[in-house]
C-alpha cells in the first residue's frame, strides 16, 4: 500500500512553523549557533514519530549528499552543475524527508541500500549512472520524486563587513535546492525533489540592514525569520 506523500508533506510543514514559532518567543540566546537551530529541528522531526516507517526506518536525514557535483563561483549564482567525472565534489543538503514509497520500493525489489542513503562507495561517474537508472525506473512506475522535502538552515547572528557574505550565502543555498529539485542523468530528466526551503534566521544582535537582502532574495522558497 503506498504512503500518503501529501500528508508527509504536510507534517513536516507544521514543524517547520513549530520551528518558526519557537525561535521567535524564545529568549535570545536560546540558539547560540545554525547547528543548534538545525539539530533542534531534527529533534521535532524525531519526536513527532511522523516520519518512522512501520518498518522502523526513519525518513528524516542530515547532511544529505546531492546527486550531482558542483563547483563554487565568485559571482551569482555562486554555484553550478560540474561534469561526473570532474575532481570536483558533491554537496549537502542541511535535511531532506525521504519518499517512503521509494524505499518500499527499493526493499520490494531487493535493491541496495545504496540507492536511499544516496552513497555507492566507488567511483562517483561510475555509480552514478547506476543510481540515475533506479531512480527513472521508479519514476515511471509511481511518478513520484526521490525526496518530498530538502530544507536550508541560515543563522547570521552577528554583525558583518557589508552584505556581500550573507548574501552569498543565502543565493547558493537557494541555488543549490533549485538544482536539486530537477536533476539530468543519462540524459533522463528526473523530478528528485518536489519541496525545496531555505530558512534564515536574522539574530538580534545583527546590526547589518537586511532589508535589501531580503527583498533580492526572499521568495516562497526562501524565508526569512526575525525575533519578534
Amino acid at each position: 500500500m503506498r504512503h500518503n506523500i501529501e500528508k508527509l508533506i504536510c507534517d513536516i510543514e507544521a514543524i517547520v512553523k513549530t520551528l518558526i514559532d519557537t525561535y521567535k518567543t524564545s529568549n535570545n540566546d536560546f540558539f547560540f549557533t545554525e547547528k543548534e537551530i538545525h539539530s533542534y529541528f531534527y529533534h521535532l522531526c524525531l519526536k513527532s514519530d511522523l516520519f518512522i516507517t512501520s518498518s522502523g526506518l526513519n525518513l528524516i536525514h542530515t547532511e544529505y549528499p546531492t546527486p550531482f557535483k558542483c563547483s563554487q563561483l565568485n559571482s551569482e549564482p555562486y554555484i553550478e552543475l560540474a561534469p561526473n567525472n570532474s575532481n570536483k565534489m558533491r554537496s549537502h543538503v542541511d535535511l531532506v524527508l525521504l519518499n517512503p514509497n521509494f524505499i518500499d520500493w527499493i526493499s520490494e525489489n531487493k535493491k541496495s541500500t545504496k540507492y536511499i542513503t544516496g552513497l555507492g562507495y566507488k567511483l562517483y561517474s561510475k555509480y552514478i549512472v547506476e543510481f540515475g537508472e533506479q531512480y527513472e525506473l521508479f519514476q515511471k512506475e509511481y511518478n513520484e520524486p526521490i525526496l518530498l522535502f530538502a530544507l536550508e538552515f541560515k543563522y547570521f547572528r552577528h554583525s558583518y563587513a557589508g552584505t556581500k557574505y550573507p548574501q552569498k550565502e543565502i543565493i547558493y543555498d537557494k541555488e543549490k535546492l533549485k538544482l536539486l529539485q530537477k536533476i539530468k542523468i543519462n540524459e533522463a530528466l528526473i523530478d528528485y525533489c518536489s519541496n525545496v526551503l531555505s530558512l534564515v534566521f536574522i539574530g538580534h544582535r545583527l546590526k547589518n540592514n537586511f532589508d535589501k537582502i531580503k527583498e533580492k532574495t526572499e521568495s516562497k522558497n526562501c524565508i526569512f525569520i526575525q525575533k519578534q
